[in-house]
């Protein structure tokens, strides 16, 4: 019906109240301002960063001022957009709507004729993304596991190929090693150019976008960066995850682990 929105039939989600989030991205404000977070191989985002932020650069410590935090949140885009080969799946991330997606190459699977647990492939990366691709309650498929029988220091352009092959929801992407980011970096916007067919509708609706992940406790590989901001470049959209574990990497409290994901998503902003 013209002028009727078809309501989204993922779930809305909100846990908590105006103070509370106030009170874990201040505590977060202060992590980042007092502890600060460590960049490893990284010695050119240490000097673009020594410029608001106190640097130690023996030590590849960053300490972020509260108002550098401020200012790099309010020049972040409220929403971000992930994109299919086929429109139709595309999705807005709004901070407002939770989605269900694959994620990410683990490393063994169950063999559905012996069931007995064995180092993934190609095949089955294959056949699992197309499983993701059939099912509804997925928003975006691909990356489910990886291919090892295909060669280390190539084998996320396997992955990436494979996805981009199996699915037209948007995919998921990893570059590893990092020792090859860059590089490899390069080879996965060709395989995204050539799905897309061609370079313009490309930077039109990325198949794939630029981020990293931290290394939680507040740490960083400053190679992932790099990529990142080499893809920011080009005009490509960019996120930062963090993935920390209570009681191992993050605090024990669930408030606890929360600040220190806010701190590592607020310092990689």
């Amino acid at each position: 019906m013209v002028g009727f929105e078809k309501r989204s039939l993922m779930p809305l989600f909100r846990v908590f109240s105006e103070d509370a989030l106030d009170a874990i991205h201040l505590a977060s404000l202060e992590v980042l301002e007092k502890t600060g977070v460590k960049i490893h191989h990284g010695e050119s985002i240490l000097k673009m960063l020594d410029n608001g932020c106190t640097v130690d650069f023996e030590k590849g410590v960053v300490k972020f001022p509260s108002y550098v935090v401020e200012e790099a949140v309010k020049k972040t885009p409220k929403t971000f957009s992930e994109y299919g080969r086929n429109p139709k799946y595309d999705y807005k991330l709004d901070g407002r709507h939770v989605y269900f997606i694959t994620d990410t190459e683990t490393t063994s699977t169950v063999d559905l004729k012996t069931g007995e647990w064995r180092p993934s492939t190609m095949d089955d990366l294959e056949k699992l993304t197309r499983v993701t691709d059939a099912l509804d309650s997925y928003a975006s498929g691909g990356h489910l596991t990886t291919a090892l029988d295909k060669p280390n220091n190539v084998r996320c352009l396997y992955d990436y190929a494979a996805a981009l092959n199996n699915t037209e929801k948007p995919v998921g992407w990893s570059v590893y090693p990092p020792e090859l980011a860059m590089q490899l970096t390069d080879y996965q916007l060709e395989i995204a150019t050539a799905a897309a067919e061609s370079r313009k509708k490309l930077r039109k609706r990325p198949l794939r976008g630029g981020g990293f992940c931290t290394e939680s406790p507040l740490k960083f590989e400053g190679r992932y960066v790099e990529v990142a901001l080499k893809l920011a470049k080009l005009g490509y959209p960019c996120d930062v995850e963090s993935m920390p574990l209570g009681r191992a990497t993050a605090p024990v409290t669930f408030a606890g682990c929360l600040v220190t994901t806010n701190a590592e998503i607020l310092s990689g902003v």
